[in-house]
Order: C-alpha cells, then sequence, then structure tokens
C-alpha cells in the first residue's frame, strides 16, 4: 500500500495534537463556571481529549508497518518484531527516562524508583455501570508520560495483539469497547485500557494492510451523517445512553482529525519540518511536568475576562516551548533528538 500521504499526515498531527493535550489540561484555568464553560469543553474535552487516543492509533498502525505483506494481511515476523522493539529504546524508553530526570530534578524531589513508573495516583472512588468500584490511574513523576510508558508496555505485548486481531479481526476491536465503554475490567486502570483499545484499533488498520488516509476518506464521505447526530445528541443525553454515545463521538473526532489533515496534506503535498514533528514532544512533556503551562497562566493572571485566560494561557504556555526548543534543535541536534525520541537505534 502507498503509505506516503498517510506518513505526511501523520507528522503533520503531531503538534497539534499536543496542542490540543495542552488545552485538555487548562479547562480550570481562570474559573470553569462562567457562560463559556461550553467552548472549554469543546477544546479540552471533547477536542483535547481525543489528543492521547489519536496517538495511540498512530503508534499501533506504526508499529506494524514493514513486516512482511502475506496476501491481504501482515505475516508476523519475529526480526521485524525485535527491530521495532531496538528502535523504540531510542524513540520510547530514551526520551521517557530523560523527561521523568528532569522533572525529579525541577521539583527537587529525591530519587526513587517508582518515581519512573506510578507514584502519582488519581481517578479513584470511580464505578462503572454497575457500580463496582474501577481501579485507579497512575503515572510517573511526569504524569503526562503515562502515555509512553503504556505504549512501551503494548509494544512488547504486540504478538499477543497480533493473534487476537489476525484471527478474530474486528470482533477483537469490538470487544474492547464494549468493555471499556461499560468499564467492566475493573481491575484494569483506565487509562490502560483506553491505551489498548486505541492501539489495537491502529494495529488493525496496519496488519489488514489498510491505508489510514484512504480509510479515514473513505468512511469520512459515506457514514459522517450517522458520526455527526451522534456527536450533537451526546451532550443532551446522560447515564447509560450517554456512555453508549460515546464510542460513536469518539470514532467521529477521530476520522474527523484523520479527514481534515489528509486533504490538508493531499493538498499541500509538502513535506513536515523535522522542527515540526520533534516539537510535539517536546510541547507533550513540558506543559504539565516542568511548569510551562504554570508559568504561562502566571503571566497572564492578571488579565480580568477568565475565557481569556484559560484560551491563551496554552497558546502562551506553547509558544514559550518552541521558542525554548528552537536553539536547541537548531544548534544542539543530538540533545534534541534525544528528548524527542528521534534518536537512531538500528
Amino acid at each position: 500500500m502507498d503509505t506516503r500521504l498517510t506518513s505526511m499526515t501523520i507528522s503533520f498531527m503531531r503538534l497539534p495534537l499536543a496542542v490540543g493535550i495542552v488545552f485538555q489540561h487548562s479547562y480550570y484555568i481562570g474559573g470553569s463556571t462562567d457562560s463559556t464553560a461550553l467552548l472549554r469543553g469543546l477544546f479540552s474535552w471533547t477536542l483535547g481529549g481525543m489528543g492521547v487516543p489519536v496517538f495511540f492509533v498512530i503508534s499501533g498502525y506504526l508499529f506494524f508497518l514493514q513486516f512482511p505483506i502475506d496476501g491481504e494481511f501482515l505475516r508476523w515476523d519475529w526480526h521485524t518484531y525485535f527491530l521495532k522493539i531496538r528502535r523504540r529504546t531510542g524513540s520510547l524508553l530514551l526520551p521517557y527516562f530523560l523527561w521523568n530526570v528532569v522533572t525529579i530534578f525541577y521539583l527537587q524531589l529525591t530519587f526513587d524508583w517508582h518515581q519512573l513508573w506510578d507514584c502519582i495516583v488519581f481517578n479513584s472512588g470511580r464505578h462503572n455501570v454497575f457500580g463496582l468500584e474501577v481501579a485507579p490511574d497512575f503515572a510517573p513523576v511526569n504524569g503526562v508520560l503515562w502515555f509512553v510508558r503504556d505504549l512501551m508496555v503494548l509494544s512488547l505485548f504486540t504478538p499477543l495483539i497480533y493473534i487476537a486481531l489476525r484471527y478474530t479481526k474486528f470482533y477483537f476491536l469490538i470487544l474492547l469497547f464494549i468493555l471499556r465503554t461499560l468499564h467492566l475490567p475493573t481491575v484494569v486502570n483506565g487509562q490502560f485500557f483506553t491505551a489498548v483499545c486505541f492501539f489495537s484499533l491502529g494495529a488493525y488498520l496496519s496488519i489488514f494492510c489498510k491505508d489510514l488516509s484512504q480509510v479515514a476518506l473513505a468512511l469520512w464521505r459515506k457514514w459522517m451523517w450517522i458520526f455527526v447526530v451522534a456527536t450533537l445528541f451526546w451532550p443532551f443525553v446522560n447515564g447509560l445512553l450517554s456512555t453508549i454515545f460515546a464510542p460513536f463521538v469518539q470514532l467521529f473526532l477521530l476520522l474527523f482529525f484523520f479527514y481534515s489533515a489528509s486533504v490538508l496534506m493531499s493538498r499541500t503535498n509538502r513535506q513536515i519540518s523535522s522542527f515540526w514533528t520533534q516539537s510535539a514532544m517536546v510541547v507533550y512533556a513540558t506543559h504539565a511536568g516542568v511548569g510551562v503551562l504554570d508559568l504561562a497562566t502566571g503571566w497572564l493572571s492578571g488579565v480580568d475576562v477568565p475565557f481569556m485566560q484559560y484560551f491563551f494561557s496554552p497558546l502562551l504556555a506553547v509558544l514559550i516551548t518552541l521558542c525554548c526548543f528552537y536553539p536547541i534543535w537548531r544548534f544542539i541536534p543530538g540533545v534534541a533528538n534525544a528528548f524527542t525520541g528521534s534518536m537512531k537505534c538500528d
């Protein structure tokens, strides 16, 4: 399959998705009870909240590229698997370790191995639709890096994901999303189950040789109206009905993001700068872990309009991050590569 458009689309999407995650963590800046709560929900929860799921779809899709093609699907190959794992020591493990160490020094903490894995616990006391308590989420000292931690774990377990998808096809995905929507596996924290669902979705497309951009373009044109209706009704329903609508809304947003980026890239047909793609990791890792968002919010604390604080604090945080990262990317590329997962480990 020709993946050139998909490659350009993925490269372009990285930075906007990271900015969306910054907005997700900015919901309460300036207060959250004013008349702009609906707009905050749109930018933070609806759009920004899809950043991590989309990243997992991309990661699952990319992991299985370069596996040998066998008819209509990709054949499992242990040599390719170990090559992929070795490459991820530079693209995942190294930046994960470096950003957490930087955060430990920034916060002046006494080092403990739990800080690199599970020193933060949150979202406790949740219950599923049957009233059973759901396992709380946990994260390393740089809390947003739970995404990278879970991605490393999923990469190791891709042989099992391949077997499940190869022999059950789409039924495995349906089962995963039902379990995730109803929060049925109460002993598994919600973050990791989100990771499994969306990583497997991307893996399914890659394993069965489906081009990501072409799938998005075809599905959007054919089924767009169904997803639009589900999204419009979702804010007005509660309880179990809202839970049922949630997967349709998330699938609609996934299609919207990939469709919009694919159309833009097909019309511009321009290569994406490495600064653009590498900046995504820096924006993602610093906005919460080392206080850039707090710094930007402090500078705008004198603004009397709460929504202006909310809207411009994330943008200022991103601008500060990009300005600080540019000279490193320009003059110390080795350091930039190490912190952004661009080290070559072949």
